[in-house]
C-alpha cells in the first residue's frame, strides 16, 4: 500500500457495536445461547432458555420472581415454583461462561450484570438506529448498516425456550423489529434505484406476509419502476383481497394512493417508501394473523350497581393545539387495547421532562377514545410536582372518584384502605379510563388503580414510576420533544400559514430554538399573538441570546413558563444531585457518561450513578441505550441558568477542570493502545485523585474513542476558550490516530487548527513543529496540497532550528505522502527516502519500517520493481517484529500492488487479502478503502468481474463516507466503464 501520511498503523473499532473477540456473546435472534469466538455454548433445557433469555431482554434490569415464574410456566406455575425458580439459577451462575456477566439477586428478584453490547437483540438496535441515521443522507451506509443488523437473525426469535409466554407475547414484538428495519433496508435500496433486484426479495416477503402494506407498497414500486405497471397492479389487487379475508379492512389511503398515481402513469420516485414501517412491536395495521380482540363486558356486582348515578365525564377539555405525535398514540392504544385480561389491568405511563407535553398527549388520545370507554373517565391531577403545594394525598383523589362515582358522602369510608377496596368495587367489571395526571411516584398512584382488567389507566408523570413497571407491568413510554415538522404544524394553528409563509426562516430559527418543547413554542406563539404588528424576526433576536433565552420563555403564570415548570422537578433532588444537574449545564459536548460524570461532579462513582439516576427518574435526563446522558437542550440552558446562580466560579472551573483532564488523560493512554509505536510526546498531569478509567486494549480506546469522540472535541475547544493550551495541544495530538483511522478527516482538520494555537501560545520548538506537522497532513488528506505544503515548510523550519532530527524525519515522511497524492512520485521517493536515512540514524525501527515501505512504494511507482521488493520485505518483516498489524497490512497491500504489475495476479490477490485480514477487526478503513480498489482492479485483470465490481462496491461506500471525493468520482467512473 501506499504511503498514507501517518505514523505506523494501528487499530481502530469496528463500525458497529460487538463484544471483543476474548468474550461471550449472547443471542436471542434464533435461539438463545451463547458464543465465545466461533465455538457455541449451548444452554441444556428450556427452562433454563427461558430465564436466560428474561435477562438478556432486560439486561441490568431487576426481572421480578413472578415474570420469571411466568416464563416458565405461563399462567400454571406448580406449588413450590419459588424453589424451582431458585433451582434455575443456581445452575444459570454455574453455566455463565463469562465471570463480568454477573446474575445478581435484588430484592424480589433478580437482574444480569452485563454489557448490552454483548446481546445480539441490543447491537441489532444499535446498528438499525444507525441505519436510520444514515438513511436518505448516505442510502449505501445505512443499507449495509441495515444489513449487519438483519445478519444477526439466525432463525426465529427465542424459538428454543419452549415458553409460550415468550413465544406469544414477546417474540412477535421481535420480529416486528426485524420486519420494521428490514422495511427501511428496503427502502434504502429502492432509493439506490435497486428495484430491479428488490422484485424476487420483496414477492417472497409478501408470500411470508401478505397483509404487511409496507412490502406491498414497496413491491408495487419495484414493478413500476422496473417497467411493469401491470404487476405493481395486481400486487395491490392480492392484497386488497388478503386484508378484506383476513382482517376485515381496506387497503390503507397511502396505499389507494400508490395505486392511482399507478393508474395515472404519473412518476413514483418521491413515492419510496410511502408507509412508513412499524416502529414498535405492535404494527399500526393488522397483519397477517393479528387480529386485535375486544374485551368482554363484565357485570357490576349488583350491591355496587345502585350507588352509580351515571358515567363520570371527568376529562378537561381536549388541546386545542394538539399535533404529530402519531407513534407515540399508537403505543398508548397498543398499550391499552392488548394488554388483556391475563396480563392485569393495562396501564400505559407517559414520563417526560417539564413542558414537553405528557398531558396533552394523554387528554388528546382519551379524548379520541371516549366511545371505547362507555362507563366514563376519570381524571385527577395529582399535583406530583406542583410549585407551592404538596404532593395530593391518595385519600383525597379517592375521594373525588367516589363524589364523581355517585356516592354519598356519609357513605365515605374514613380509612384509606377501605377507600380504595370501594373504589375498586364501583368500578369492577366496568369499561373505565382513569387518568392519573402528574404523579410524584409510583406509591402515589397504587392505591388508586383499578382491580378489573376491563378498566384502563394512563399515568402521566415526571418520575419514571419504574415501580408500577415492575409489580403491575405497566407500559412506559418515553415523551419526547416534537420534531420540527410538528413544531411547524403547532406554530400554523397558532399563527396562521400566512403569517409562517411571509417569515420562512425566522420560523426555522424559532422552532430550533424552543427545542420541541410544546410548552416553549406555545409561550413564542402567544407573544406572538399578543403583537400581531411584530416581525417573528423580532422574537427571533431575543431567542437567539443564551443568556437570555430563559427570560423569554418565563411568563407571569407559573404553570405556563418553562423556567418555573423545570424548576419544580430541580427542587425533588437531593443537594448532591442539584449540583451534578447544575455542572451537567456547562459540561463539554452532547451527552456524558458514567465515569465522566464522576470527574465532573467530583463524587465517588456510585454516588454519581445514584445521582444521574434521581435525575433521569424525574426526566431532567435522558439515559441512550448505549448507557450515555443527555440533557435536552432547553434543559441544559436552564440548568446552566441555574448553575449561575448556584454554584460559585471557582467550582464550577474545577469540575471543568476534572472533566477536561478525564477526557484528555484517557484519550492519551487510548491512542497510546490504538499506536503503541508512534512516538510519546510530554504530557501534564492530571487533577489530583482523579480516577481515570482502564482500557485494556485497542477495542476497549476504540470504543471508548467513539462513545466520547462528540465530548472529546467540544473539550478541546472549550480547553481553547478558556485559556488550557497545553489540554488543547494535548488533544490535537491524542485524537490524531482515532481521527486518521476512522476517516474523520474534517473533524480532524478542526482539531489541528485549535491544536496549532494551542502550541504556538508555548515555547517547546518540537510541538511547534508537530502541530504544523499535524494540520499540513490534516490539510493533505482533503487535498487541500498548497496548505499542507505551507505547513510543512514551515514545521520543517522550526524542527532544524531546533536540531529535532524526529521532527524532521516524521515531516518529511508526511511530504512524501503529500507529492505521492498528487502523483509527484520522484518528489515524492526523495522525501521518503530522507525520512528513512533519519529514522535509521536515529534507531526508530518503527519508523524505520513505515518509511522502508514508504521507499518500496514510490520505487514501485517509478517501475524499479526489484529495489521496491527488498525495500518492503524488510519493511514487514520489521512491522511483525514490532506485532504491527496495521504496518503489516499497508506494506502487504505494497507487496500486492509490485505482484500486480511483474503479472504475479494470484500472489497480487493474495497479498491483498492478506492486507485485508490484517485490517479485519482494527477498522482502518482508509486503508481499507484504497486495498479494495487496489483489489478490484487486479480482479479486473484477473477475469474476475464480479469479484472487481464487489471490492469498488465496497471501496466506493468507505471514500464516500470519509469524505475522499475525488477517490469516490474515480470509483464510480470504474464501475460505470465495466457495467
Amino acid at each position: 500500500m501506499g504511503p498514507t501520511g501517518h505514523r505506523p498503523a494501528s487499530a481502530t473499532a469496528p463500525p458497529s457495536p460487538r463484544a471483543s473477540d476474548d468474550q461471550v456473546e449472547f443471542t436471542l435472534l434464533g435461539g438463545v445461547h451463547a458464543r465465545h469466538g466461533q465455538h457455541t455454548v449451548t444452554v441444556a433445557g428450556a427452562q433454563l432458555r427461558a430465564v436466560l433469555a428474561m435477562f438478556l431482554l432486560e439486561p441490568n434490569q431487576v426481572v421480578p420472581l413472578e415474570r420469571l415464574q411466568r416464563a416458565v410456566w405461563d399462567e400454571t406455575p406448580p406449588a413450590r415454583a419459588r424453589n424451582a425458580i431458585q433451582g434455575l439459577i443456581k445452575r444459570l451462575r454455574q453455566w455463565l461462561p463469562d465471570p463480568t456477566a454477573r446474575l445478581e439477586t435484588a430484592g424480589a428478584g433478580y437482574l444480569l450484570r452485563i454489557d448490552p453490547n454483548r446481546i445480539d437483540l441490543y447491537r441489532f438496535r444499535e446498528l438499525t438506529r444507525s441505519g436510520r441515521e444514515h438513511a436518505t443522507r448516505d442510502d449505501d451506509a445505512a443499507a449495509a448498516l441495515f444489513g449487519q443488523a438483519l445478519a444477526l437473525w439466525r432463525g426465529p426469535a427465542l424459538a428454543d425456550t419452549g415458553s409460550p409466554w415468550l413465544l406469544e407475547s414477546v417474540a412477535p414484538g421481535l420480529d416486528a423489529e426485524r420486519l420494521a428495519t428490514l422495511h427501511d433496508r428496503i427502502a434504502a435500496d429502492l432509493r439506490l434505484n435497486r428495484h430491479r433486484e428488490l422484485v424476487a426479495e420483496l414477492t417472497r416477503l409478501i408470500g411470508e406476509h401478505p397483509t404487511y402494506e409496507p412490502f406491498v407498497s414497496q413491491l408495487m414500486i419495484a414493478h413500476y419502476r422496473s417497467g411493469d405497471p401491470a404487476h405493481a397492479l395486481e400486487v395491490y389487487r392480492r392484497a386488497a383481497h388478503h386484508l378484506a379475508e383476513d382482517t376485515g379492512l381496506d387497503p390503507s389511503p397511502d396505499l389507494r394512493a400508490l395505486q392511482q398515481t399507478i393508474l395515472r402513469h404519473d412518476p413514483v420516485e418521491h413515492l419510496a417508501p410511502t408507509i412508513p414501517a412499524p416502529t414498535t412491536a405492535t404494527p399500526a395495521r393488522p397483519v397477517a394473523g393479528f387480529v386485535p380482540q375486544p374485551r368482554p363486558p363484565a357485570a357490576i356486582p349488583p350491591d355496587e350497581r345502585a350507588a352509580v348515578s351515571g358515567a363520570p365525564q371527568q376529562l378537561p377539555p381536549a388541546p386545542a393545539c394538539f399535533v404529530g405525535r402519531a407513534d407515540q398514540l399508537a403505543v398508548v392504544t397498543a398499550a391499552l387495547d392488548t394488554a388483556g385480561e391475563a396480563a392485569g389491568v393495562p396501564i400505559c405511563v407517559l414520563y417526560g421532562t417539564g413542558g414537553i407535553g405528557k398531558t396533552w398527549l394523554a387528554l388528546h388520545w382519551a379524548h379520541q377514545h371516549t366511545d371505547d370507554y362507555p362507563d366514563g373517565q376519570l381524571f385527577v391531577d395529582l399535583q406530583g410536582f406542583a410549585p407551592a403545594t404538596a404532593p395530593m394525598p391518595q385519600e383525597t383523589a379517592l375521594r373525588g372518584f367516589l363524589d364523581a362515582l355517585g356516592v354519598d358522602s356519609r357513605q365515605v369510608p374514613p380509612d384509606l384502605d377501605a377507600r380504595a377496596g370501594r373504589f375498586r368495587s364501583l368500578v369492577a367489571g366496568r369499561r373505565m379510563l382513569i387518568v392519573l395526571d402528574n404523579a410524584r411516584d409510583a406509591a402515589q398512584v397504587e392505591r388508586l388503580l383499578p382491580g378489573s382488567p376491563s378498566c384502563a389507566v394512563i399515568v402521566t408523570s415526571r418520575d419514571r414510576l419504574t415501580g408500577l413497571i415492575t409489580t403491575r407491568g405497566a407500559r412506559p413510554l418515553p415523551v419526547a420533544a416534537l420534531d420540527p415538522p410538528e413544531s411547524r404544524a403547532l406554530l400554523s394553528i397558532r399563527l396562521g400559514r400566512r403569517r409562517l409563509a411571509a417569515e420562512p426562516e425566522a420560523v426555522s430559527d424559532l422552532v430550533a430554538c424552543c427545542g420541541g418543547f410544546p410548552l416553549a413554542l406555545s409561550i413564542v406563539a402567544g407573544r406572538a399573538q399578543a403583537h400581531q404588528d411584530f416581525p417573528l424576526t423580532s422574537l427571533v433576536g431575543d431567542l437567539r441570546d443564551r443568556e437570555a433565552l430563559m427570560g423569554v420563555l418565563d411568563d407571569d403564570e407559573p404553570a405556563g413558563s418553562l423556567p418555573a415548570v423545570l424548576s419544580w422537578s430541580v427542587t425533588a433532588l437531593a443537594e448532591d444531585h442539584v449540583r451534578l444537574f447544575d455542572l451537567l449545564g456547562s459540561a463539554p459536548g452532547p451527552d456524558i457518561g458514567l465515569e465522566a460524570a464522576a470527574a465532573l461532579s467530583g463524587l465517588p462513582l456510585n454516588e454519581a450513578a445514584k445521582a444521574l439516576r434521581s435525575l433521569e427518574r424525574v426526566s431532567l435526563l435522558d439515559r441512550g441505550s448505549a448507557g450515555r446522558y443527555h440533557l435536552q437542550d432547553l434543559v441544559r440552558l436552564y440548568a446552566a441558568g441555574h448553575a449561575a446562580n448556584a454554584v460559585p466560579e471557582h467550582q464550577l472551573q474545577a469540575g471543568l477542570r476534572r472533566l477536561a483532564d478525564f477526557y484528555t488523560h484517557t484519550a492519551l493512554a487510548g491512542d497510546r493502545l490504538l499506536s503503541p509505536t508512534r512516538p510519546t510526546i510530554p504530557t501534564s498531569a492530571p487533577t489530583p485523585g482523579l480516577l481515570l478509567p482502564t482500557l485494556a486494549d485497542k477495542d476497549a480506546a476504540n470504543s471508548w474513542f467513539r462513545a466520547e469522540h462528540r465530548c472529546l472535541l467540544a473539550t478541546q475547544q472549550l480547553a481553547a476558550k478558556l485559556g488550557w493550551a497545553t489540554t488543547a495541544w494535548e488533544l490535537t495530538w491524542a485524537l490524531n490516530t482515532f481521527h486518521f483511522l476512522g476517516g474523520h478527516l474534517h473533524d480532524d482538520l478542526v482539531a489541528c487548527e485549535t491544536g496549532l494555537a494551542a502550541a504556538d501560545q508555548g515555547t517547546d520548538p518540537s510541538v511547534r513543529a508537530l502541530a504544523r506537522c499535524l494540520l499540513g497532513n490534516a490539510h493533505a488528506r482533503l487535498g487541500r496540497y498548497p496548505e499542507a505544503k505551507d505547513y510543512f515548510t514551515q514545521a520543517l523550519a522550526v524542527a532544524e532550528a531546533a536540531g529535532d532530527r524526529s521532527s524532521q524525519a516524521y515531516t518529511h515522511h508526511l511530504i512524501s505522502w503529500m507529492y505521492g497524492q498528487q502523483d509527484r512520485d520522484r518528489d515524492a521517493l526523495d522525501h521518503a527516502t530522507s525520512a528513512m536515512r533519519l529514522f535509521d540514524d536515529l534507531g526508530e525501527e518503527a519508523g524505520l519500517a513505515t518509511a522502508l515501505n514508504q521507499v518500496g512504494w514510490y520505487l514501485a511507482k517509478l517501475g524499479n520493481y526489484g529495489l521496491a521488493r527488498e525495500r518492503c520485505e524488510r519493511a514487514l518483516a520489521l512491522h511483525r517484529h514490532h506485532r504491527n498489524p496495521g504496518g503489516i497490512g499497508v506494506t502487504l497491500d505494497s507487496l500486492g500492488f509490485i505482484a500486480h504489475h511483474t503479472s504475479d495476479l494470484t500472489t497480487a490477490q493474495a497479498r491483498y487479502r492478506e492486507a485485508l485480514d490484517q485490517y479485519e477487526g482494527l477498522g482502518h478503513s482508509y486503508y481499507q478503502a484504497d486495498t479494495l480498489d487496489r483489489l478490484g482492479r487486479t480482479c479486473l485483470a484477473a477475469g474476475r468481474t464480479a469479484e472487481a465490481h464487489s471490492a469498488w462496491e465496497q471501496a466506493l461506500r468507505l471514500y464516500r463516507s470519509q469524505g475522499r471525493v475525488a477517490d469516490a468520482e474515480r470509483v464510480s467512473r470504474q464501475i460505470a466503464d465495466q457495467r
